[in-house]
């Protein structure tokens, strides 16, 4: 017989959602609501099978609902939906055309993190009731009151063989392209993208400049670490192996959210991403790298908000005087357009972001607001070999050889270990119970 939930919770990568997810978990069962936490790529299907939600909360659902509408229904009760839209800063028209909702997809609930997407989803026809504009609860942890809730430097340095007393340099890659199979490539030419080779030979140029610029001042310079930070659906490829060996300064970190080494470090480098955001909040001087000849973008004939407006490193002189600047772009001039933008992009409320949406939340369950979708049916014989290969995946987990696995590998942080999670929830609560932000307190739900 299957378990009934009040709300269900997927997530699909760890280190971007989870936080998010335990502190609402935390927050609404302090209002009577049960809640369960489940990862997409490795417990959906299991979820599917064994759980019946009322309210689920999904990572992204832009075009169809079908993939989220396989649980079955409480009785009398239909499935209501919210779209947590975990991208909401990208190339404008690309925002536009992909990331906003169509057909059925307008009818969940929408978190929007400011101003600018929430203008998006109304010009879709996104009803105004269905927006819930609450900031971004990913930079809750980034902020003063929160502090505690991080790990410090010296806890850091200690668990990652990091040297506490020197200069601590962050590179967040997103070069997932640098590892585009011949296939995948062919695959877009035949969708009419006839720029992608040329557009993977760029990025691969890129990532091979940032590689060596990080190699040679680590060589350069003994009083500081650098720490390469891939991006979740990244390879670690053998170059990047190579350095590493090298350079022993020089390490690749794929655990803790990110927000803890943008809080830690000293500088902060990207390519095209938005960690330049966790950044900028954090106050720290945050740099876009780039080819010598990119004009003013990295993406060719466009904008990408805040990205864009960053100050550019595109040789190694210039990344060398970025790593031991010490300026923050609060008062500094050289970041003001990049915070002009964000202010578009992103509401800072006077709360934790997590606070009001979970306050949300539970007016919505208490009122019954929301349209509920029915059930779209799989056959049984198709949701067992899901489930199957699901429970294949944990089990390749397990022994430790999901990683040699290429179909597998870039899922191979995302499995939650119930152990973990039970460490990270039990932080969590003991961390809540120092603010006046649970039940019967002050600013509480």
């Amino acid at each position: 017989m299957k378990q009934d939930v009040d709300i269900l919770i997927l997530i699909e990568h760890i280190n971007r959602e989870l936080d998010t997810a335990l502190l609402l978990k935390i927050l609404l069962s302090t209002k009577g609501y049960s809640v369960q936490i489940a990862s997409i790529p490795f417990d959906m299907w299991e979820t599917v099978a064994t759980v019946r939600p009322r309210f689920l909360i999904v990572p992204w659902g832009n075009l169809s609902l079908s993939k989220f509408r396989r649980y079955s229904l409480q009785e009398r009760e239909g499935l209501r939906i919210l779209n947590l839209h975990q991208e909401q800063v990208a190339v404008e028209s690309y925002l536009e055309s992909v990331k906003a909702p169509r057909g059925e997809s307008q009818d969940t609930f929408h978190l929007v993190w400011g101003e600018r997407f929430e203008k998006i989803l109304l010009a879709r026809g996104v009803p105004k009731e269905l927006i819930l504009r609450t900031g971004n609860p990913r930079l809750d942890l980034l902020r003063p009151e929160m502090a505690s809730f991080n790990p410090d430097r010296q806890s850091l340095a200690s668990s990652y063989d990091l040297d506490p007393d020197r200069r601590w340099i962050l590179v967040a890659g997103n070069f997932s392209l640098v590892s585009a199979s011949k296939g995948s490539i062919r695959k877009m030419v035949s969708r009419g993208r006839k720029d992608f080779p040329s557009r993977v030979e760029r990025v691969r140029s890129l990532y091979t400049k940032t590689l060596g610029w990080m190699e040679r001042l680590a060589g350069e310079m003994s009083d500081l670490e650098i720490i390469y930070r891939p991006h979740p659906s990244e390879r670690i490829t053998p170059a990047l192996k190579e350095i590493c060996t090298r350079t022993p300064r020089i390490k690749v970190i794929q655990e803790r959210p990110l927000g803890d080494w943008i809080l830690q470090s000293d500088s902060v480098f990207v390519w095209s991403s938005t960690s330049s955001v966790d950044a900028l909040v954090a106050d720290k001087p945050v740099f876009a790298i780039r080819h010598e000849d990119d004009g003013a973008s990295a993406f060719p004939d466009t904008y990408f908000p805040i990205l864009d407006d960053l100050p550019k490193v595109n040789d190694y002189e210039t990344f060398r005087s970025s790593a031991t600047c010490n300026d923050k772009p609060s008062t500094h001039p050289r970041w003001e357009s990049a915070f002009l933008k964000f202010r578009e992009f992103y509401d800072i409320p006077p709360e934790p972001a997590f606070l009001r949406l979970g306050r949300t939340i539970s007016e919505i369950m208490g009122k019954g607001e929301g349209v509920r979708f029915q059930q779209v049916p799989i056959h049984s014989a198709l949701r067992s070999l899901y489930r199957l290969q699901h429970a294949g995946k944990r089990g390749l987990h397990n022994l430790g050889i999901i990683r040699s696995v290429r179909r597998y590998e870039r899922e191979a942080d995302d499995r939650l270990v119930q152990r973990s999670l039970v460490e990270r929830e039990t932080f969590l609560t003991e961390k809540l119970k120092g603010t006046p932000w649970l039940a019967g307190r002050e600013g509480s739900l």
